[in-house]
């Protein structure tokens, strides 16, 4: 077993806390160099910890799981909040082999490695799924989940119940429903209303549906894979993209665009999940820390992900990024574009429980 290394040289009153704990919990982590948010993070969470009553599960089998990490500030953050969190509270019995940022491979393959077991977890967000988990297929919808509640409500409710059977059924266990949040859109043209965007090449996901929504509203959507977004615009092959302000910021995209346009089109969940079998090796004890840890988690990345949002857009405002935030007329009229050209259809044709979408239609209304 790895020799364990303390996680940091906390505070008199957290140490205090910490001695007259549960004594079962070894309240260390795996050698490694932690981000300043993650220490801070783990601090408070192993003392907000401390009255949940969790089980010793230090004694139980040892595990090591290979976790495949996402590519963006607040996940990865929470990422590493999660794991050293499972590692500290579970007694060193389960053990997390951490691959941030995408380091093996995109999303599909991420998804398709973890039912085959090669990986033991990973997050996704749903676009490159649709075709193996069509339900997924309700988060291409542009212009329905246009608040932030109305996303929690989807993900935490009957909508998100449904999925996370889905998965179950396609070998996997949804442990997280995370977020990347609205997407936006930069580009080199002032939007000031519809034909501002006709004849736009804009980068897309390859999503028909996605696609379609972008058809609507009168640009050229191109698919192109997201590691060659960045020089497509520098390079005039494409003139626009979209993605959550937190990719937008670590990729720099806004070097190459002169536009960033809060147009908050669609919402994009990061979905954490296990290889089920995996899941079901785990003991009593470890499952009952995960799921501690998993509600933790999900709560700390969904308002770090705003707090971090909102000091993005403050940092591109005072760095002299020209912000183009619509109004409600406009932002209605790009809604009225995409449903009068039918996608909303599509987006209900392409999944397995349809009604599912009358249901976010219902609370959206």
């Amino acid at each position: 077993m790895k020799k364990f290394l303390k996680l940091v040289v906390l505070s008199a009153l957290i140490v205090s806390m910490l001695a007259t704990a549960m004594t079962a919990f070894a309240y260390e982590v795996v050698s490694g160099e932690p981000t300043k948010v993650a220490i801070e993070a783990v601090n408070e969470a192993l003392a907000a910890a401390e009255g949940a009553g969790l089980p010793d599960a230090s004694g139980d089998p040892a595990k090591k799981i290979i976790f495949s990490g996402s590519s963006f500030q607040a996940m990865s953050e929470a990422e590493e909040l999660w794991k050293f969190m499972v590692e500290s509270m579970t007694g060193g019995s389960i053990q997390i082999d951490w691959h941030p940022w995408n380091e093996l491979g995109p999303d599909l393959d991420v998804v398709t490695n973890t039912q085959f077991g090669d990986i033991g977890m990973g997050i996704t967000s749903p676009a490159p799924i649709t075709s193996m988990l069509p339900n997924l297929s309700i988060f291409d919808s542009l212009y329905v989940i246009t608040d932030q509640q109305l996303a929690y409500d989807v993900m935490d409710g009957e909508i998100g119940q449904q999925i996370e059977k889905d998965f179950e059924a396609s070998g996997l266990k949804i442990l997280m429903w995370c977020e990347n949040g609205f997407r936006e859109l930069t580009c080199n043209v002032d939007v000031t209303g519809l034909d501002s965007l006709k004849g736009m090449k804009i980068r897309t996901m390859e999503n028909k549906l996605q696609m379609a929504g972008w058809s609507a509203l009168g640009t050229n959507p191109t698919p192109m894979a997201f590691s060659e977004v960045f020089t497509a615009l520098q390079q005039g092959a494409v003139d626009a993209q979209e993605n959550p302000l937190g990719l937008i910021d670590s990729n720099s995209f806004m070097d190459v665009c002169s536009y960033l346009v809060m147009s908050n089109h669609n919402y994009t969940p990061m979905i954490v999940f296990m290889n089920l079998d995996l899941w079901n090796s785990l003991s009593d004890n470890q499952k009952a820390v995960i799921e501690y840890t998993n509600e933790y988690v999900t709560k700390w990345e969904r308002d770090y992900n705003l707090s971090n949002n909102q000091a993005i857009l403050e940092k591109f405002k005072s760095n002299g990024i020209n912000v183009i935030e619509p109004d409600k007329e406009l932002l209605d009229s790009f809604k009225s574009a995409v449903e009068s050209a039918g996608v909303y259809d599509q987006v209900k044709a392409a999944m397995a429980n349809p009604e599912l979408f009358d249901k976010l239609l219902e609370m959206a209304a």
